[in-house]
């Protein structure tokens, strides 16, 4: 993904290589897709899907508690003087919430052909997830290398700004990680999870794809659909709860729990709640930390 990123960069010129960025979104629908896939054929998750929902929730309020709580103590420590903790209305952004219910469709979809046992015994559903995650990360990192918008935002760039991910990926990981040693689950696996930072298509499937060959198709499947539930439920907490987070922990505080999502389909609904003035600390929070994740989640798997 890094020379993917450095690749972009130098051919951000050509229109191709910024039109590659659009093909993102089908192979992720398509990943996860497998991803549900995988989990519809396997009758212990079915079986055991509550569950699975009940361990997302519990991820997601701990990072979300994480995240927050760090957002406040760097909030107050760094920014207080910029007296900027309150912004109108609050408005929920329906592309965002749209985007997400795209998402848990195709690994609805997916869930659903599982079961059924749509694709015939013996399929490679392994190796073609893999190739199509291989592709997805080389469109990915192309992606951030041509953003038109990457020169401008490290010239702008100030250092008190890096705080903000900082606080994301401590307040998160801690967090996790005390909640898997709170229910049983090992530590670097609860890590991995929070390591999705709401990049739930990419976190998922890379979590998956990375356990198989260390616990097996099954267990990693499971472990995939709780990081892909645990980031929904953290994106669309921030979709529908950024004015009661920017409340109780100032306005960084939806910033930081949004993750990834800050600089996209979560920036209306921050800017909204926080402040139009946050904008640029949100899209370069979202930036540094969307870039961050395909690391982290790699190293906490390997643990």
């Amino acid at each position: 993904m890094l020379l993917a990123a450095v690749a972009g960069f130098l051919l951000r010129k050509v229109k191709a290589i910024s039109r590659l960025g659009g093909l993102v979104k089908y192979l992720v629908w398509f990943l996860l897709f497998v991803l549900g896939l995988s989990a519809g054929m396997n009758d212990n998750i079915v079986h055991g899907f509550a569950q699975v929902g009940l361990t997302a929730f519990i991820f997601a309020f701990a990072g979300t508690a994480g995240a927050m709580l760090a957002a406040w103590v760097v909030y107050r420590l760094f920014f207080k003087s910029r007296n900027a903790e309150r912004a109108g209305g609050g408005r929920m952004a329906g592309g965002g919430l749209k985007g997400s219910l795209v998402i848990v469709a195709f690994f609805a979809a997916g869930l659903a052909a599982g079961i059924m046992r749509v694709l015939p015994e013996g399929f490679p559903v392994g190796e073609v997830s893999r190739w199509a995650l291989y592709v997805l990360l080389l469109f990915v990192g192309l992606g951030v290398g041509s953003d038109s918008h990457l020169s401008e935002t490290i010239r702008t760039l100030r250092p008190k700004l890096l705080l903000v991910p900082l606080a994301t990926i401590v307040g998160t990981l801690s967090f996790s990680a005390l909640a898997a040693w709170l229910i049983g689950q090992t530590v670097p696996d609860g890590l991995a999870i929070g390591s999705g930072f709401t990049y739930y298509s990419l976190s998922s499937v890379l979590i998956t794809q990375l356990k198989t060959p260390l616990i097996g198709a099954a267990a990693a499947a499971w472990l995939g659909t709780v990081a892909l539930l645990t980031n929904v439920f953290k994106e669309i907490a921030v979709l529908v709860g950024a004015p009661l987070m920017v409340r109780l922990a100032g306005p960084l505080a939806p910033i930081c729990v949004g993750g990834a999502a800050s600089m996209d389909v979560l920036l209306p609904s921050i800017t909204s709640a926080s402040g139009r003035q946050w904008a640029f600390a949100a899209v370069l929070h979202g930036a540094i930390v969307d870039f961050s994740v395909p690391f982290f989640v790699s190293l906490f798997c390997s643990l």
